[in-house]
């Protein structure tokens, strides 16, 4: 597994990957899927998160039964100026995990286990993430994005029994001359 971000990030992209690089190591044991900042890529009436994979290509990252856990992170289309200099805007962080893998010795659902370890994680970051809400359920985790009925059941985008979805929102700092 591994941490999935852009080469030469500058802005947004660049506090992002530090982050993503903060977060993978202080979840170590966890094992996942770590993709950058995702694009909104229009599919007829879905909106679904998609990576640049290169060549003009891209590829979604909603559940994927190889991973035992992904994350992805979201970031809103406004952005507020506070002067020429500094800026601001909401960055979120969605998890996607099997919970039955991740928590084996556990024998009730471990969602709650899972938000312990991911505001653990995220706590004292230094990098100017500064956490403002913690969302669980399909609807409040997407609620950025547009997916269909058919396209839920494809991806089997559920949050019941071993799966489990995780949205973390956070207010950044970040310098509009692109360094963070």
């Amino acid at each position: 597994m591994a941490v999935v971000g852009k080469i030469s990030p500058v802005g947004i992209d660049e506090k992002i990957l530090r982050f993503q690089n903060h977060i993978y190591n202080k979840l170590g044991w966890l094992e996942y899927e770590s993709y950058g900042r995702v694009y909104k890529v229009y599919e007829g009436s879905n909106v679904v998160p998609e990576i640049y994979i290169g060549g003009g290509d891209y590829t979604k990252v909603l559940f994927d039964d190889n991973y035992n856990a992904t994350s992805f992170f979201v970031v809103e289309e406004s952005r507020s100026v506070e002067n020429t200099v500094r800026g601001d805007v909401k960055v979120s962080i969605v998890f996607q995990v099997d919970l039955k893998a991740l928590y084996p010795a556990i024998a009730h659902r471990a969602d709650e286990e899972l938000k312990v370890d991911l505001y653990k994680a995220v706590s004292s970051n230094g990098i100017g993430f500064n956490l403002t809400d913690i969302k669980s359920e399909v609807k409040n985790v997407y609620e950025d994005l547009t997916i269909s009925s058919d396209l839920f059941d494809s991806v089997k985008l559920d949050d019941i029994s071993h799966r489990h979805v995780v949205k973390l929102d956070f207010n950044i700092k970040y310098d509009l001359k692109g360094l963070c």
